[in-house]
């Protein structure tokens, strides 16, 4: 099963739905279950806070890996795993390229940034090997060509030829 930190808010909506597009098991961490507006099959929405370690432990319980889409949570969920209490793999994602300090953390396994210069900047705060680059983690409209008529009008609205 995998945990999502995060999993309510923009970054990790597109997390969690491209994992139970998958047919992965998935849980997520909120603060709010009423307002997570999580209607996946395949999702377990559990409410709490990630700087509650009771709640925590609970959340945890049965996870192999945890992703953090929220920087406050990847620094708790850094801090407890380096401590032994987290034992689930534990994986961030980086999608700022400024601040790395706040996003990185030496107990994360893995960091998922979105550009290759934040790969070394995420080594030096987090340690050598524990950041990757992956494509950027956006709604997959993103990726779909445009039509000609729509990119021409974009390209003169840009000024660019």
């Amino acid at each position: 099963m995998i945990l999502i930190a995060g999993g309510t808010g923009r970054l990790g909506t597109l997390v969690v739905n491209v994992l139970v597009d998958r047919g992965l098991e998935v849980r997520v961490l909120t603060r709010d279950a009423q307002r997570a507006g999580l209607s996946n099959a395949g999702v377990e929405v559990m409410a709490g806070d990630v700087r509650d370690r009771n709640t925590l432990d609970s959340v945890v319980a049965g996870a192999d890996i945890v992703i953090s889409t929220y920087p406050a949570a990847t620094s708790v969920l850094g801090y407890l795993r380096r401590r032994g209490r987290v034992q689930a793999t534990a994986c961030a994602t980086i999608t700022d390229l400024g601040a790395v300090c706040f996003w990185a953390h030496p107990g994360i396994d893995l960091h998922l940034v979105m550009h290759e210069r934040l790969v070394v900047e995420v080594e030096r705060e987090a340690g050598a090997g524990s950041a990757r680059v992956t494509r950027p983690l956006v709604a997959r409209a993103f990726f779909q060509p445009a039509c000609q008529t729509a990119s021409r009008n974009v390209q003169l609205a840009v000024g660019s030829s």
